[in-house]
């Protein structure tokens, strides 16, 4: 057991919450043993180390002097004071000095007066007000314990017997993982039981005694009106909701039962059970969520079924029962109360249609292969149709039982190619929408990404004593441009599809960013008890060239993977240069795990597009199946090819090796020298800012001050006209989207009436429509947001020379 002498020291004026805990720990202790006199011994042991003392004792006051707990003896000497003082001491403590020693003699009471003494004595420097309140808190403790000794004779074993008959029943309720409170019919708190205390905000004995408002506050409600219906009624009651912290996605049971009360047969007493049934809500979630979406689909199916005229059906071999959907019927102009069967379904063909059909179903049930042919029939009321007709076939032990497709009329298809054209036509301007709204929303998460991004910039020139600080605004930074980074690349998912993609290589420390990379996934490891590694050679050097977005994609698929799919163990990212010269350094990327791993005969399906390869144990895990796909082009990229070697329970590993151009000495002198210039103040210049978003007008303004630069702004392009009407400026910067007056038109109004002001457009939007009606309008000069500080200062000064 841990000393009170660690928890306080004699600067402190009252015990710290360690010493508090440590206290509750020995009355709990006192209570619950039959050595009550060890206990007491050890507890007034550790208060007389606390006090630096050489005796410690108590006195029980019902009995004078008869009972005495005492360390090192001097009981004599307490006698002596107690008669010199004539009676115990009535106030909360009082120091004496005898002879060389001293005495702090403490007053312990109960509702009623001085129930009894609580004293120390020392050598040396005498006591102070300081030393009583080092101690003060342990009062109430003693004062509980001295009330426990003042129970009669037959009162203490019977105590006793009762903590012994409730011994095993107390075992039992705490090794619930349950939270268990015990309360009178006012939600009074009388008892507190906890597996584990960190489940509750604060200490289990800090709960006694109060009531539910006091504990929880205005979130009391849900608890109250569960007991007072239960106290109506008699019937147990139960109720469900969600961590009081918002920040907790947590969520609990509490159950409500009246139970007897013992001795009192008029007190009332509620047993609350509460069960965190978080686990239990998302599974229960997850599987309304399923039937709902399975309706959906269904209905979604059924209504595109409609739409595309087209059923489906399926066809038992050796029973030669045929199930078919309404659409059949309506595509041979039958009722949807008409059922159709084998022979019939053949009579709508003529012979060579009928025989064609025939020969092909033959065909696949003996090579066990899927068909697709189109045929000519004569419906119910004797229209001509083409219909295609489709189908799969279903196997059991490796024999054809069945076949599975659809039937779709193509009637209006064969007749008419202008529909094609149409349909063709549609796609592209579907496709042309798709990509105006994935600009839409790429614009309206940049602005907000501006400001977050704009801010990391100021904060990450700020000089921060505390090295944490720095650290925090290094990660969001790096978090922040690299959620931009994936916002771009939303706009280059055709270009992906389309292989148009190019590489945008950048000097950089990559052994930096792959390690930023793995601190990103730091918290989702340990939420699954991993541990997450990375290794980086020290031959790789410290600034080469490469594509920054690009390769952090491939490695935030392959490390999110790594760790979806490993349920303990640890994943591991390796970095090793396998052959450099002065040039260039080849380096190869390894990611391996203790996850469920990849059956062999699988490995050529895990980087299909769409597709998810797991063990039927672990199909909860969901995703897209895009990852692997994405990572194997991204990949390809870099003239690489991406590796996989797995074993079922034992692990994966990921593998592949790019080469990287070394940015040799001369030329990272050039980058050094390029990054100080971009720090340096600017020439003294007269500048508009308008931009409709406060945060953007806020980040943009102090950027510039940071080049010297004080900065006028304006919320709207009126107030902008007003304030180039009074003053002259050297340069506007306009944000495109801004009520009423828009960019353009500002813009424009600055071009035509203030010649002498440079126009520097400040936007989200980065379509390339945007940029050819800027340069039809002849503005050159765009700054994107969200934006960077050495682009704002490069532009800035490029404005600053052509207008010069």
């Amino acid at each position: 057991m841990q000393s009170f002498a660690d928890f306080s020291n004699n600067y402190l004026t009252a015990p710290d919450l360690a010493f508090f805990n440590k206290l509750l720990q020995f009355q709990s202790a006192y209570y619950s043993t039959l050595h009550k006199d060890e206990v007491l011994e050890q507890l007034l042991s550790e208060l007389c180390e606390v006090t630096q003392s050489n005796s410690a004792g108590l006195i029980n006051n019902n009995n004078r002097l008869g009972d005495v707990f005492v360390n090192n003896g001097q009981v004599g000497l307490l006698h002596a004071t107690l008669k010199k003082t004539g009676n115990i001491p009535t106030k909360e403590y009082q120091i004496k000095k005898i002879g060389e020693q001293s005495m702090l003699i403490c007053s312990i009471r109960d509702g009623e007066g001085v129930v009894g003494l609580l004293y120390f004595i020392r050598s040396g420097p005498p006591f102070t007000a300081e030393s009583y309140g080092l101690i003060k808190s342990a009062i109430p403790v003693l004062s509980g314990i001295l009330a426990y000794m003042n129970l009669s004779g037959k009162m203490v074993p019977e105590l006793n017997m009762q903590l012994k008959r409730t011994a095993s029943l107390q075992a039992l309720i705490e090794s619930l993982d349950d939270i268990i409170l015990e309360l009178d019919e006012n939600t009074v708190i009388k008892k507190v039981w906890v597996k584990d205390k960190t489940k509750l905000f604060m200490p289990p004995e800090l709960f006694i005694d109060k009531s539910l408002t006091e504990v929880m506050g205005g979130f009391a409600y849900v608890f109250i009106e569960c007991i007072q219906e239960l106290l109506i009624t008699g019937e147990r009651q139960e109720c469900v909701y969600p961590d009081f912290d918002i920040n907790k996605d947590l969520w609990y049971c509490a159950k409500f039962q009246k139970i007897d009360a013992g001795k009192d047969e008029e007190e009332i007493r509620v047993i609350c059970v509460i069960e965190d049934i978080t686990a239990k809500k998302l599974m229960s979630d997850q599987l309304q969520q399923n039937t709902v979406e399975l309706k959906r689909i269904n209905n979604l199916l059924d209504i595109g079924l409609d739409i595309s005229k087209m059923g489906g059906w399926e066809y038992h071999l050796y029973s030669r029962e045929l199930f078919v959907t309404r659409q059949i019927n309506d595509i041979k102009d039958l009722n949807h109360e008409f059922v159709l069967n084998y022979k019939s379904i053949l009579d709508y063909f003529d012979h060579d249609n009928k025989l064609i059909l025939l020969n092909t179903l033959n065909e696949a049930f003996k090579e066990s292969q899927p068909f697709d042919l189109e045929l000519e029939l004569t419906s119910a009321i004797k229209n001509k149709k083409w219909v295609r007709i489709a189908g799969v076939p279903v196997l059991e032990n490796g024999t054809v039982q069945s076949f599975r497709g659809i039937l779709k009329d193509i009637t209006h298809n064969k007749k008419s190619q202008e529909e094609l054209i149409a349909a063709k036509n549609l796609a592209e301007q579907v496709a042309r929408k798709r990509t105006e709204i994935l600009s839409i929303m790429s614009h309206e998460i940049r602005t907000p990404l501006n400001g977050i991004i704009g801010i990391c910039n100021l904060l990450s020139q700020t000089d921060f004593p505390d090295l944490q600080v720095k650290e925090y605004v290094d990660h969001l930074s790096f978090s922040s441009n690299h959620l931009l980074n994936l916002v771009n690349d939303i706009l280059d998912l055709e270009k992906i599809e389309n292989k148009k993609v190019e590489l945008h290589e950048t000097e950089g420390d990559l052994s930096f960013l792959v390690g930023n990379i793995v601190k990103q996934f730091q918290s989702m490891a340990e939420l699954k008890g991993l541990e997450l590694k990375f290794h980086t050679d020290q031959h790789i050097p410290g600034t080469i060239v490469f594509d920054e977005l690009r390769l952090g994609r491939i490695l935030n698929n392959l490390i999110g993977n790594a760790i979806k799919f490993t349920e303990k163990g640890e994943v591991v990212v390796e970095l090793k240069a396998t052959a450099f010269n002065e040039e260039r350094v080849k380096v190869r990327f390894k990611v391996k795990d203790t996850g469920i791993g990849i059956p062999e005969h699988l490995h050529n399906l895990v980087f299909d597009k769409f597709h998810q390869v797991q063990q039927a144990s672990h199909r909860q895990q969901q995703g897209t199946g895009l990852g692997l796909s994405i990572t194997k082009g991204l990949v390809s990229l870099f003239n690489s090819e991406i590796f996989l070697s797995s074993k079922v329970n034992e692990g994966t590993v990921f593998e592949f090796e790019i080469e990287f151009m070394i940015v040799k000495k001369t030329e990272l002198r050039k980058v050094l020298k390029g990054e100080a210039h971009s720090r340096r103040i600017l020439p003294e210049l007269k500048l508009l800012i308008v931009d409709d978003h406060p945060v953007n007008l806020l980040v943009a303004k102090r950027q510039l001050g940071n080049f010297g630069i004080e900065a006028e702004q304006a919320d709207n392009g009126y107030t902008a006209l007003a304030m180039l009407n009074t003053m002259n400026f050297d340069i506007i910067l306009i944000d495109l989207h801004m009520p009423g007056m828009d960019g353009y038109q500002l813009a424009r109004k600055v071009q035509v009436d203030y010649p002498q002001t440079k126009v520097i457009i400040f936007t989200a939007d980065i379509l390339e429509e945007v940029r050819m009606r800027l340069a039809e309008m002849g503005i050159l000069y765009v700054l994107s947001k969200p934006f960077n500080p050495d682009e704002m200062h490069q532009l800035l000064l490029e404005v600053i020379n052509n207008k010069s």
